[in-house]
C-alpha cells in the first residue's frame, strides 16, 4: 500500500513544474523544458533500474545485523561515484550536443535547463541509495512521508522560481526540493538504522562527500569543454571534448577521492562540528 502511494506521489512531482509552466508562462515553454526533461530523465532512469537490480540483495542479508547496512553504504558510494560522472559529462556536454541535434535556437533554450536538472540528478544519487535500502528492509512508510516533504518543498519553490527566473525556474524548484529535504531525511535514517556499523557522521560522509568529487570533477571538465569550443569551435570542439571531458572528469573524480581517503579523519571532525553546530539544542527555559 505504502509502495503504491509513494508512486502516486511522484505523479505531482513529475508533473507540478511543466503545470505551471503552462498556466504562468504558456504551451510553448513546456515544449522547451520537455527537451531537456526527457534526456535527464532517461539517463536517470537507467542508473535507478541499475540501483534497483543490485540492492535487492540487501533484504537477503537482513538475518546478519548491520550487513544490509554495511552494503547499502559501500556499495552505494562506488555506484554513486561511477553514476555521478557520467552525470557530470552530461551536464558539460549536454547543452552544445542538444545544439547539434535540435538546432542552436532549441538547444540554447534547453540546454541551460538540462545543466540545472543534471544538478539536481548528483544531487539525487543517494537517495536512490537510501530509497531502494528503506524498500530492500520493507520501511516504505518512511521513503512515502519524506516525499510529502519533497513533493510540497518543490511545489512551492518551482511556484516562487518560474515567478522570478522563467523557464529555468521549473529546474531550480527541483533542485531545491531535494536540496532542502533529503539531507535531513538521509541524516534521520542514518542515526535511526545505521548506528550498529559507523556513526551518523561517518554514514553521511560516505554518501554525501561523492557528490564533492563530482563537482570538483565537473567544474574541471567544464573549463576543459569550454576552451576547446573556443580554441576549434563547436563542431570540432564538441567532437574533441567527447573524449577528452569524461577522462578529465573521471580523472579529477579519482583524486578528489583519494584526497579525502588520505584526510579522513580531519574530514569527519569537520562534519562532526557542523553537525553539532546545527543540531546544537536551545537552553531550556
Amino acid at each position: 500500500m505504502w509502495q503504491i502511494l509513494n508512486s502516486l506521489l511522484g505523479i505531482p512531482v513529475n508533473h507540478a513544474d511543466r503545470f505551471l509552466l503552462v498556466t504562468m508562462i504558456g504551451p510553448a515553454a513546456v515544449g522547451i523544458y520537455g527537451v531537456a526533461l526527457s534526456v535527464q530523465s532517461r539517463v536517470v532512469g537507467l542508473v535507478w533500474s541499475a540501483v534497483g537490480t543490485l540492492f535487492p540483495a540487501a533484504s537477503a542479508q537482513l538475518r546478519n545485523e548491520g550487513a544490509s547496512e554495511r552494503f547499502i553504504l559501500i556499495t552505494g558510494s562506488m555506484m554513486s561515484l561511477l553514476a555521478g560522472g557520467g552525470y557530470a559529462i552530461l551536464c558539460v556536454l549536454g547543452p552544445d550536443l542538444l545544439c547539434l541535434w535540435l538546432g542552436e535556437s532549441v538547444g540554447r533554450q534547453s540546454g541551460p535547463l538540462l545543466q540545472v536538472l543534471m544538478l539536481a540528478a548528483i544531487l539525487g544519487l543517494p537517495s536512490a541509495v537510501i530509497y531502494q535500502y528503506l524498500m530492500a528492509t520493507g520501511r516504505t512508510r518512511i521513503s512515502t512521508l519524506s516525499n510529502v516533504a519533497t513533493v510540497a518543498v518543490t511545489v512551492g519553490a518551482s511556484f516562487f522560481w518560474i515567478r522570478e527566473a522563467g523557464l529555468r525556474g521549473a529546474a531550480w524548484g527541483g533542485l531545491l526540493g531535494l536540496a532542502l529535504t533529503r539531507p535531513l531525511f538521509h541524516r534521520w535514517v542514518f542515526r535511526q538504522y545505521f548506528q550498529g556499523i559507523a556513526t551518523t557522521t561517518e554514514c553521511f560522509c560516505l554518501l554525501y562527500l561523492n557528490l564533492a568529487s563530482v563537482l570538483s570533477g565537473l567544474i574541471l571538465g567544464f573549463a576543459l569543454h569550454r576552451w576547446l569550443l573556443g580554441a576549434l569551435g563547436l563542431l570540432p570542439g564538441t567532437l574533441v571534448s567527447l573524449f577528452a571531458t569524461p577522462v578529465l572528469i573521471y580523472a579529477a573524480m579519482l583524486a578528489m577521492e583519494a584526497t579525502i581517503m588520505r584526510r579522513r579523519a580531519m574530514v569527519l571532525q569537520l562534519c562532526s562540528e557542523v553537525w553539532r553546530k546545527i543540531g546544537r539544542r536551545r537552553p531550556q527555559p
